[in-house]
């Protein structure tokens, strides 16, 4: 537990860096909530998702993570101190299966105890803008749960979705759906009647998340969705989810409001930015940015390195070279002061480090964006005429 309030607030920090904005002030509803709570997600970019909701929601959660992540003794010790108890598959060992009952068994245990547990019902992460079937044993839990349990777990939806799920400065926005309770779902303590209110439940979740994430069905469709969603980061306003909802349904296929919603993103982008890139603000702001970026450059370019040598699958990128990053940062900073102790005097290894941490901020979030701006927005727009005209 400790490791896990230690790591959050630095986690979280990072986070906010990495992407533009994250949307999550729904999740205050939960921190109020005194109940314990079963939170059901989609599951878009591996343990990005799970990041988020440790780090924005108040109360500690807990989540399963995949059983071949718990063979070693060490590592497995490490991931229980964070929360993340083992789930098995068939693939990771059907040896192991049996200990699927010791994790139901401290899952309800937390539901006992008022804690939150988030399981992501889909199973595995993708980065395409679908839901995926459901698996059935959450909801297996849930009425578990509520059968043996004297307060039982409230089910809450919940819907991740960013914009750039394999690359940073994206949007990402978090959803609640309506809450759920178990009981309304039990009929019979019969096993026949409880897999009904597990069918029922898992029905009736379904279709809560599926209001609640960007849903793309046909793959012809992805590159259009993708391409409109990337645009929202350049514009200079707040665009809700209820919004973007709007233009995932006007781009997919067959919806007559398709070339009319292209067309308005287009005059967005044309109008925000027609006046090309501050150019003043960017030579008065130069030397800040190229301090944070020659201080950063060598530990960010390794993360990125290591991350696309050894990662193939999409919805790992980013995740990975997160946690790259962060490891090389700490490791580069320790590096600097040490060595700013022994060949410095006392003031400048104290203010070199956190000089450069304020810049490299700064080149992150506002001048590379800044700097970028102008192209990328005509590269956007060049894409979204393009696809107009398909």
């Amino acid at each position: 537990m400790i490791a896990y309030f230690f790591f959050r607030p630095i986690v979280r920090f990072s986070l906010r860096l990495f992407h533009k904005r994250i949307f999550y002030d729904c999740l205050n509803k939960l921190d109020q909530n005194p109940r314990p709570l079963l939170i059901l997600a989609n599951h878009s970019v591996s343990f990005m998702d799970a990041f988020l909701l440790a780090c924005f929601l108040r109360r500690r959660v807990q989540f399963f993570a995949r059983g071949d992540a718990f063979h070693h003794p060490l590592a497995e010790r490490w991931l229980r101190s964070l929360g993340i108890m083992p789930v098995y598959r068939k693939t990771e060992g059907a040896e192991n299966m049996y200990r699927n009952g010791e994790s139901h068994n401290e899952a309800l245990e937390i539901f006992k105890n008022g804690g939150v547990l988030l399981i992501f019902c889909e199973g595995s992460s993708d980065i395409q803008k679908r839901l995926k079937p459901l698996k059935k044993g959450p909801f297996r839990l849930a009425i578990e749960a509520y059968e043996q349990l004297e307060v039982s777990p409230i089910i809450v939806p919940l819907g991740i979705n960013y914009t750039a799920p394999v690359s940073a400065g994206g949007y990402v926005y978090l959803e609640l759906g309506t809450t759920l309770e178990p009981g309304q779902f039990f009929i019979e303590k019969t096993e026949a009647g409880k897999a009904k209110a597990a069918t029922r439940l898992m029905r009736s979740v379904e279709e809560a998340i599926r209001n609640l994430v960007w849903h793309v069905p046909k793959v012809s469709d992805l590159e259009t969705a993708n391409d409109a969603l990337n645009c929202l980061p350049l514009l200079n306003e707040s665009i809700s989810f209820l919004q973007t909802q709007e233009i995932i349904n006007a781009i997919n296929s067959g919806n007559p409001d398709r070339q009319a919603v292209l067309q308005s993103l287009i005059q967005k982008l044309q109008k925000n930015h027609q006046h090309g890139p501050d150019y003043l603000l960017l030579i008065l702001t130069f030397p800040l940015a190229v301090v944070g970026f020659l201080y950063h450059v060598i530990p960010l370019s390794t993360a990125s390195y290591i991350t696309k040598r050894n990662v193939q699958a999409e919805d790992f990128l980013a995740p990975v070279f997160l946690c790259c990053s962060l490891l090389l940062l700490f490791l580069w900073y320790l590096l600097s002061f040490v060595c700013l102790f022994l060949w410095a005097p006392a003031w400048f290894w104290l203010l070199i480090p956190f000089l450069a941490a304020a810049c490299g901020i700064f080149w992150i979030k506002k001048f590379k964006p800044l700097l970028l701006l102008h192209r990328s927005t005509d590269t956007a727009i060049s894409r979204l005429e393009a696809l107009k005209t398909q």
